[in-house]
């Protein structure tokens, strides 16, 4: 496509332009020309040095003379809005990126929801089961207990007979004395 070698070509076409300003209530990043692999590594070292999270200004990144972004655009740019920027465009093809990030955004909360929910439902079987599992020991135990109680009686009514029988029998000896 000649139009696509023009654009390779060009070396001020592959550029990115980086403005920052900023005020007291207010971070403003202006970008111009491409988000591309090259840029987005000076992109993101300008972002380490000059942003400054603060919860009373906001940051915001004008994306409206970014005429392309590539995969390592794409991935800076989901870092920037994780750490509190909010991105503006006005070409519909930076907006269905921006849209796309988004969306992947949600569908990892989504992702996350789900992992918290199966974790939550995991751990309250596991405790049903320990619990089930308490209560049948619990049962058998009272279970062994009471047989335990009744092979212990019977041992002690066993050993009153064995005594009773020996001290009937030691009764029913005649005593022999010697001399008197």
């Amino acid at each position: 496509m000649p139009g696509r070698r023009l654009l390779e070509a060009a070396p001020e076409s592959s550029m990115l332009k980086i403005n920052f300003t900023e005020t007291p209530t207010q971070q403003k990043w202006i970008l111009h020309g491409r988000l591309i692999a090259p840029w987005v590594r000076e992109l993101g070292t300008n972002w380490k040095n000059n942003h400054k999270r603060n919860e009373h200004r906001a940051c915001m990144v004008d994306l409206n003379e970014i005429t392309f972004i590539d995969k390592s655009g794409e991935r800076l740019l989901r870092l920037l809005v994780s750490e509190g920027a909010q991105c503006i465009a006005s070409s519909a093809c930076i907006k269905h990126v921006l849209d796309r990030l988004a969306a992947r955004r949600r569908s990892r909360l989504l992702n996350l929801f789900a992992v918290f929910l199966f974790a939550v439902l995991l751990a309250v079987l596991v405790c049903a089961i320990s619990a089930n599992a308490s209560k049948q020991a619990v049962a058998t135990n009272v279970r062994s207990g009471l047989a335990s109680e009744q092979v212990l009686s019977a041992r002690f009514r066993e050993k009153q007979s064995a005594r009773r029988a020996f001290n009937h029998q030691s009764a029913a000896r005649p005593t022999v004395s010697f001399g008197a």
